[in-house]
């Protein structure tokens, strides 16, 4: 077997071929990637980088930010309600 294949990082699943022999599939673990605002595609600051699983028990302030829109990033956010508020900006 591999070396790379040893770590801690590869899941690996034991699995029955057609021809009834076992064999095993392995599978990399991979990071949760980073919030990013739904606009421009900037990376969000402040909101905890972890799997789904460890997600859920994390406190709701560390999983969104505290303001309105908190799925995009200030810029796009000030954008936003200027945009919705009517207001001219000079």
């Amino acid at each position: 077997m591999k070396k790379s294949l040893t770590t801690k990082g590869v899941v690996r699943k034991t699995v029955k071929t057609p021809g009834g022999k076992k064999a095993e599939h392995f599978k990399r673990t991979l990071k949760p990637g980073k919030a990013r605002c739904s606009a421009c595609r900037a990376e969000l600051h402040g909101i905890k980088l972890v799997s789904a699983t460890k997600m859920k028990n994390t406190a709701k302030s560390k999983k969104c930010a505290n303001r309105p829109f908190s799925n995009l990033c200030s810029h796009c956010m000030r954008k936003k309600i200027y945009k919705l508020s009517g207001a001219v900006r000079k």
